[in-house]
């Protein structure tokens, strides 16, 4: 039996994992970790790492990074010693990769997840033995800064399809829903305005500073809802609209990618601005409908499209759900992981 290691970092996972249990939240944010664990091949635990990691010493720990690798190595040396397969998930912490580097941890396995790899790049990531890449357009950027093709791998985003399943909308306004940094809410807000269509828009308080003056008469704003809540507004939603800005990276590698798979499974028809790491991912017009970033006429005339047009509805919400369902899920992402994982422990004993 393969023993891996998982090392996540932000949300607390512990609580999660009990709002998993009782259905509050989706399993989404554990990367296909809840199916890997389900392998019997495979023994797979996980630690969590934050910030508060680094309090010791007053802080002095944080401030250098070859301390932080061997604080957090005999913090949890017991964990890393015995794990087969160490598995990272966030940039935060590649500085552990050079425990391989000083031979404390050279014979494990180590594969990283990349989540933001081109947005947050670090050298030391050259040491991993395989990266996960969850779009082709990061694939393409690690290409380009000089890693081998062979140690690179595209797997799709998984999102928890048992949590979010089709609803029956009643089609009462047009929806977004998003905080991220990579989010174009000024173009947003002008093609609302520009359509005069109910709409409702969910998120922080810090994504609309500056933009008070632009928000139109017809839009009604929401902040920070949870999970439970978010439901009910999927329900009511006739399309669900994402703009992103242009370019590839804006505080994540693939901007809107969870909540655009949330949107399908929930099988509600979407409208966004095309982002790279739609490339392996989505046919247009036959899994949602793309137009270019930072243009809110064409964002306009893409939600009245689909707002009106019953056929397409039909086709997006049918063909959104089934990529979810067949593809880009958590049990298809972790089945994708765990193959990986044994290949690279095959490795150890060749």
């Amino acid at each position: 039996m393969v023993k891996t290691l998982f090392i996540y970092s932000g949300t607390d996972r512990r609580a999660l994992e009990e709002e998993i249990k009782q259905g509050l939240s989706p399993d989404t944010s554990f990367f296909g970790f809840t199916y890997v664990r389900k392998d019997s091949r495979i023994d797979a635990s996980y630690i969590q790492i934050n910030k508060n990691s680094y309090t010791f010493a007053g802080g002095l720990v944080r401030k250098y990074a070859w301390l932080r690798v061997l604080y957090l190595f005999f913090k949890f040396r017991k964990e890393l010693l015995a794990a087969d397969v160490i598995v990272l998930m966030s940039s935060a912490y590649f500085e552990l990769m050079y425990l391989k580097r000083f031979k404390l941890l050279s014979r494990r396995r180590w594969i990283i997840l990349n989540l933001d790899l081109s947005t947050a790049f670090q050298p030391i990531a050259k040491a991993a033995d395989r990266i996960i890449c969850i779009s082709k357009a990061q694939t393409e950027d690690l290409l380009k800064r000089g890693f081998h093709p062979e140690r690179t791998i595209f797997i799709p985003l998984g999102v928890d399809k048992n949590f979010y399943k089709p609803v029956n909308s009643s089609r009462e306004f047009i929806l977004t829903i998003g905080r991220d940094v990579g989010r174009d809410f000024k173009t947003f807000l002008e093609a609302v305005k520009l359509s005069e269509e109910k709409t409702v828009m969910i998120c922080s308080p810090k994504n609309v500073e500056g933009l008070e003056d632009m928000i139109p008469a017809n839009l009604t704003i929401l902040f920070d809802l949870p999970y439970q809540e978010l439901k009910k507004y999927y329900q009511k939603a006739k399309v669900f609209v994402i703009a992103t800005k242009p370019g590839n990276h804006f505080g994540s590698d693939c901007p809107g990618q969870t909540v655009i798979l949330d949107t399908l499974a929930y099988n509600i028809p979407v409208v966004a601005t095309y982002m790279p790491w739609f490339e392996g991912y989505f046919e247009n017009g036959r899994h949602l409908i793309t137009v270019p970033a930072g243009d809110p006429e064409a964002l306009r005339k893409a939600m009245k499209e689909v707002a009106s047009d019953r056929k397409l509805r039909e086709v997006l919400s049918r063909e959104g759900r089934k990529l979810v369902e067949e593809r880009c899920n958590s049990e298809a992402m972790g089945n994708e992981i765990a193959e990986l994982i044994l290949k690279e422990e095959e490795k150890n004993w060749k």
